[in-house]
């Protein structure tokens, strides 16, 4: 009897782990100075409340849907390069956020997405920079003061 209930506690310590496992966040906020990149010249590093994450998700979530809605109603692409471009679904993604304050005083996310990365990479706190790979990487910029976002980029095929 008392094996069994040391089992049972067993299997219910290592389901438990598995599960806190599952429930890490497939987020991190970065801080880093972009000011280097165009589209960032004269911006600030700024940091994310939750509530602001909440909200940049909330965003992310219609701008992929209104992303693949263009691409399914395009002309170009054939079948086989529908698959290739049309975005999975945002859980599917492990995402970098990195806010910064643009010179008028508005705040705006990059956002760097992705469904693997190198086992030797810490993506929680180095960015993640690809070439190539599909619809396994894509980014934009959310304008979180103003609530939209700004064209999605997916990355190509070799």
């Amino acid at each position: 009897m008392i094996i069994k209930s040391k089992t049972l506690i067993a299997v219910a310590l290592l389901i438990t782990l598995a599960s806190c496992r599952d429930s890490e966040p497939r987020y991190a906020v970065i801080s880093t100075d972009l000011s280097h990149v165009k589209e960032f010249a004269n911006t600030e590093i700024s940091d994310l409340s939750r509530n602001e994450i909440t909200v940049l998700e909330q965003l992310i979530v219609e701008c992929i849907s209104e992303y693949n809605e263009e691409i399914r109603k395009s002309s170009e692409l054939q079948e086989f390069e529908l698959s290739h471009y049309l975005l999975m679904e945002f859980d599917n993604y492990k995402r970098q956020y990195v806010p910064v304050i643009n010179e008028i005083g508005e705040k705006i996310i990059w956002v760097n997405a992705f469904c693997s990365a190198p086992n030797d990479w810490d993506w929680h706190t180095q960015i993640l920079g690809t070439e190539d790979g599909g619809n396994c990487y894509y980014s934009l910029s959310v304008n979180i003061t103003q609530k939209t976002c700004d064209g999605i980029r997916v990355n190509g095929y070799a």
